[in-house]
């Protein structure tokens, strides 16, 4: 059985995935700085230059383990795949999206609007969903029916294999797992002035900046899911490190944006 523990963290998941963006979006709003068009804008390039254009290339790189690339079994080369990968993807994508389509609105509200868009879509179909397919599969299993939804798709040794994740997952991993959409969200908000600041200052070594920190801080997740770390503990830690920077750097961002830029 999946205990009541790791139930309670499936849904703390989801509630901390999903109510972070919302609560930022809420917080704009009510301070009238939200900027709707950058907003949209946000969600409309993270679908297509991230769940689309890179999960295409994904398709034609990535082996079916999801741990390795189809013309090497080497570990660091995964590494260094998915890391870039993701940073140019995504901050290219984020540079057309505000130089092209927020030419308009390319303010510090506006760059803020923009993150939320981009980092809350990413948030919710992450984090958002993982945890309501983890609450999917814990009832599957409690109700024993997991093996006659899922075992005509899947062979007997990943049907066991799948029962076993689950079970051995307590309240600690998803609680966790809600915190780390946290810091991505907070990273996309930074990425995002990073970028408008490219755009407004004409200096392409702020995109540059936005692709190498986004590739690098992406490497982390990469060496825990090829197992170059061992420890999810070690890994989450770095993430959350990294977030309490991230943190900083966007409380000091206004300074980012004198007014006669």
């Amino acid at each position: 059985m999946v205990g009541q523990g790791a139930l309670t963290g499936m849904v703390l998941e989801i509630i901390l995935s999903v109510g972070f963006p919302v609560g930022l979006f809420i917080y704009l709003y009510m301070k009238k700085k939200l900027t709707w068009k950058a907003f949209g804008i946000g969600i409309f390039i993270f679908i297509l230059f991230a769940q689309v254009l890179e999960k295409l290339l994904h398709g034609a790189m990535v082996d079916a383990d999801g741990t390795s690339l189809k013309w090497t079994e080497s570990p660091w080369a995964f590494v260094f795949y998915a890391g870039l990968a993701a940073g140019i993807f995504e901050e290219i994508g984020r540079y057309i999206g505000m130089k092209w389509f927020l030419k308009d609105k390319q303010g510090y509200w506006d760059g803020l609007s923009y993150g939320v868009g981009h980092g809350g879509i990413e948030a919710i179909l992450v984090g958002g969903f993982a945890g309501l397919n983890a609450i999917l599969f814990a009832h599957l299993i409690n109700a024993g029916t997991l093996a006659d939804v899922v075992g005509s798709q899947v062979t007997p040794e990943k049907l066991a294999e799948i029962k076993e994740h689950f079970l051995s997952q307590g309240f600690a991993v998803y609680f966790v797992g809600g915190i780390e959409r946290i810091v991505a969200v907070i990273l996309q908000l930074v990425y995002s002035l990073i970028v408008l600041l490219s755009i407004r200052r004409h200096a392409v070594k702020f995109l540059f900046l936005a692709i190498g920190l986004h590739a690098v801080i992406d490497f982390i997740p990469a060496l825990y899911q090829t197992g170059l770390i061992s420890s999810i503990w070690v890994t989450e830690a770095i993430i959350l490190a990294i977030g309490i920077v991230a943190a900083y750097a966007l409380f000091k961002s206004p300074k980012w944006f004198p007014v006669h830029e």
